[in-house]
Formats: structure tokens, C-alpha cells, sequence
């Protein structure tokens, strides 16, 4: 989902560093607002604990490095685990 949100906000034109880190919800809160799940969607007690972790420090780097999944939980049990490639800078 990470690049069909990169491409919509280039079709879109958003260039804001806010409009760009907001638009985190539009494969998220809104999501589930469309597949009337919104009473399981979110992180608190009772919950079914459906989630992904990525490799970003925040929305914006996750959509700039389009971030891997690390680890991925169903029902609070983890069922993925993925160990993200090291990136190396060479200089010349």
C-alpha cells in the first residue's frame, strides 16, 4: 500500500512535509473507515491486535524509503518477520 499512496501523492500533487505525513491516513484511519472496521482499528486493550512494524523513524521516511514491513502480527501473535537489507554509502 506504501507505493500506491507514493504514486497517489504525486498524482495529487502534495508537497508539504504535513500534507505528506498526513497522508499516512488515507491507508489507514480511513481505511478502515471505508471497510467499517473503525471499532477494531487502532492500538488499545481488547483490541485484535492486527499490525505491522516498519522500518522508519516516522510516516514521512516510511513513505520517502517506502519502508519494509519488519514484523507483522495477527491477533497479537507474530506470524512475519523480515530483516531489512543493510544500505552502505560508498564514497569516491
Amino acid at each position: 500500500m506504501l507505493q500506491v499512496l507514493h504514486m497517489g501523492i504525486h498524482a495529487s500533487q502534495l508537497m508539504g512535509y504535513e500534507q505528506i505525513v498526513n497522508s499516512i491516513d488515507f491507508i489507514t484511519k480511513n481505511s478502515a473507515k471505508t471497510l467499517h472496521i473503525e471499532e477494531n482499528y487502532g492500538i488499545e486493550k481488547g483490541k485484535p491486535a492486527n499490525f505491522i512494524v516498519l522500518s522508519a523513524e516516522n510516516e514521512y521516511e516510511a513513505i520517502r524509503k517506502q519502508a519494509v514491513v519488519t514484523y507483522s502480527f495477527r491477533n497479537g501473535k507474530l506470524i512475519a518477520k523480515t530483516c531489512p537489507s543493510p544500505s552502505v554509502l560508498a564514497v569516491f
